[in-house]
């Protein structure tokens, strides 16, 4: 991990809130890289962190939390860096609903008055889409949704119907400005390198098309099974979490007329355990 940088001073006080901060997505990749955002420098010179999730867990047991998943998809953090990102961590239980938001307000209190002023409040949606509606609307019902900004994890609806009356929930609690919805996928290396591949090489800009390539065939292994994600599966299914990072650098249709194209997902490798 290089040395830490100067924090951004062009950013304000701002107080990050992690909604399924316990999570097989936050574990794996969202706090990875909030940590690495830590120390590249590129967070505001005032910043703090509230997870948030139903269990009721001790900010002392939510940092260990954090150090234990920083360790094995990251790489152990240095005792002095984690010290000065630890004691900015905290965790706000009993869920979050429209009727019952458990500890946020409180926590989110106190941690306004540690940073003075009125810091901007970034959320970040780190939960099954399923909850985006519910969680989008007791954002609004709760006042934490003024000037916020909020982050939604794909997939954003699992249809064109479910798209939109997502969206109109949205921009009932939020405007556009406000919104900012991400697929982590689009930005690994793989996907990058196949767009750049395709379409600033000579040689395969005058070879792969529907004339010389008889099918596609796409497959994606992952050594972990579906374990604590058969929610997520049962609502979104496979095809979607990969169509969703591939078909958005698909070239033209045109150029693969009546060529066929398959997905193969498989989330543990046969003989893998």
């Amino acid at each position: 991990m290089p040395a830490t940088k100067k924090s951004n001073p062009e950013l304000g006080p701002t107080v990050f809130v992690l909604f399924g901060a316990t999570g097989d997505l936050a574990k794996r990749l969202v706090l990875p890289a909030f940590y690495r955002l830590a120390q590249e420098g590129l967070l505001p010179k005032q910043w703090l962190l509230v997870g948030n999730g139903r269990g009721d867990i001790a900010h002392e047991d939510f940092r260990k939390h954090v150090r234990d998943a920083l360790t094995e998809f990251a790489e152990r953090p240095a005792k002095k860096e984690w010290k000065a990102f630890a004691e900015r961590v905290f965790f706000a239980g009993g869920g979050f609903t429209g009727d019952s938001p458990g500890s946020l307000l409180d926590d989110l209190a106190k941690a306004r008055e540690a940073l003075g002023g009125d810091p901007q409040l970034v959320h970040y949606l780190a939960v099954p889409p399923v909850a985006f509606e519910e969680l989008t609307r007791a954002l609004g019902q709760h006042g934490l949704a003024r000037n916020a900004r909020v982050v939604y994890e794909k997939p954003f609806g699992t249809s064109p119907e479910s798209f939109r009356r997502l969206d109109r929930v949205v921009h009932s609690v939020l405007d556009e400005q406000q919104v900012y919805r991400i697929d982590h996928f689009l930005g690994k290396e793989a996907t990058q390198d196949l767009h750049t591949l395709r379409f600033a090489n000579g040689l395969f800009d005058a070879m792969w098309n529907r004339r010389h390539v008889e099918s596609v065939q796409i497959d994606v292994p992952e050594k972990l099974g579906i374990t604590d994600r058969s929610v997520f599966y049962d609502a979104t299914g496979a095809v979607l979490t990969c169509s969703s990072r591939t078909c958005s650098r698909w070239p033209p249709r045109w150029r693969w007329s009546r060529r066929p194209a398959w997905a193969r997902w498989t989330c543990r490798p046969p003989g893998r355990r």
